[in-house]
């Protein structure tokens, strides 16, 4: 199978399947780079590339020629990113297509676009999915609910993602893996001057850095840390973790409070149990741990501390999954807010009195934030309204969109 034709197999299967990215370009064999980093830039540029053919395309092609309008989106990915000769891939673009209609079409389009580039950007450049990069419902959502920081929020979460690791630092000195690294022509930055965190100046795999299989570091946003700031009252001594996996936050709030002597982490994805074990294993953290929903746990006593990681939009992490703007939509986000309102009646059930429920989501819109905590807490009259507190994380060239929420049940 050519380069080309693998692209618009994984891209059918991505866009018109919703099969997530990562999975469907698992079978990539020959050339993977290669046709890894074509797929990822034709989908991680879908709402711009969208605008610019609507000025290439006098009339939308019809739904039986979506190849054809994915060879356009190949060319106009590597003509905005050139790494080729341009001729090049325009003469490879044109003979693969198998439709001798679609062949002047694909040809007129690119060439002109490699002609008119910054005239076409110029024409465009005031309509909002072009210059943001985002689908329409998602900047609707996003200046509905940050009426001030809409648009500089929707810029950060439009550059790529940078490599943040967390340095276990039970195991290794932060600034002794930094040199290690340094020594092997690996650069990493402190994130601050105190943090855990730093951040490489580059990709690289992290199981090819020394240190992943020790247990010496953990793939992390520093965003992620502020969970364990909720975690700063002396006596918890029980935990009950909702939504665990992979186990980012276990690994976390365990190199941080390793005396808490009761914790147990659920979540209902069998997908990724294998991973948390293995994280938890290579972290040398153990817990105990369930594959299940919250909706049929069962335990012998309520704690005094549940997390309530919710599934949700991830719109404050969309930068790193180059398949948000074609796998996501706003009928996915009011399904959301059902599941996440009925998990955090279900979760509040284990929560003692007097003891606390920390909702989270990596989500930057007040319909899975705010308004789920005033929902909760008006319906709710076990909740001592004078301890809720609420903590956002507006995305930035580092940081992660957040959101955190406390409370404690009346004793």
């Amino acid at each position: 199978m050519s380069i080309i034709e693998n692209c618009l197999n994984i891209l059918s299967h991505v866009v018109d399947h919703r099969i997530p990215y990562e999975v469907a370009s698992r079978s990539i064999g020959k050339d993977r780079d290669i046709i890894y980093a074509l797929c990822h830039g034709v989908l991680n540029n879908w709402p711009k590339h969208t605008v610019l053919l609507s000025q290439l395309i006098n009339k939308p092609l019809k739904s039986k020629n979506k190849d054809v309008e994915r060879l356009i989106r190949l060319g106009l990915f590597q003509i905005d990113d050139p790494k080729r000769p341009i001729p090049i891939v325009i003469d490879e673009l044109v003979g693969f297509c198998r439709k001798s209609w679609a062949k002047p079409l694909i040809n007129a389009c690119l060439r002109r676009f490699s002609r008119e580039q910054l005239n076409l950007a110029e024409q465009v450049r005031k309509k909002e999915s072009f210059y943001l990069n985002h689908m329409p419902w998602f900047i609707d959502e996003t200046r509905q609910s940050l009426t001030e920081s809409w648009e500089s929020v929707l810029l950060a979460l439009a550059q790529e993602p940078k490599l943040i690791i967390r340095v276990n630092q039970l195991a290794i000195d932060r600034d002794d893996l930094r040199e290690i690294w340094k020594k092997a022509g690996v650069v990493a930055k402190p994130y601050t001057h105190d943090s855990s965190y730093l951040i490489l100046d580059k990709q690289i795999k992290p199981n090819d850095l020394f240190g992943y299989e020790q247990g010496l570091f953990y793939v992390q946003n520093p965003a992620c840390h502020h969970l364990v700031e909720h975690l700063q009252y002396e006596d918890c001594q029980s935990i009950l973790e909702i939504g665990a996996f992979p186990g980012g936050k276990t690994t976390d709030l365990l190199e941080s409070h390793p005396s808490i002597k009761y914790w147990v982490s659920i979540d209902q994805s069998k997908q990724r149990y294998g991973r948390f074990l293995e994280n938890l294993n290579r972290m040398k953290c153990w817990v105990s741990n369930q594959v299940c929903a919250i909706s049929s746990f069962k335990d012998q006593q309520q704690f005094d501390w549940v997390v309530l990681d919710a599934p949700c939009s991830a719109s404050g992490s969309v930068r790193h999954f180059s398949d948000y703007h074609v796998r996501k939509n706003k009928q996915d986000l009011d399904k959301l807010v059902l599941i996440q309102s009925d998990m955090i009646k279900q979760a509040w059930q284990w929560v003692k009195p007097g003891g606390r429920l920390t909702y989270m989501t990596c989500s930057i819109f007040s319909a899975e934030n705010g308004d789920q905590i005033s929902q909760f807490i008006q319906s709710n009259a076990t909740v001592d309204q004078t301890t809720v507190t609420c903590h956002s994380i507006l995305p930035n060239d580092v940081l992660d969109g957040m959101f955190f929420a406390t409370m404690v049940k009346k004793g």
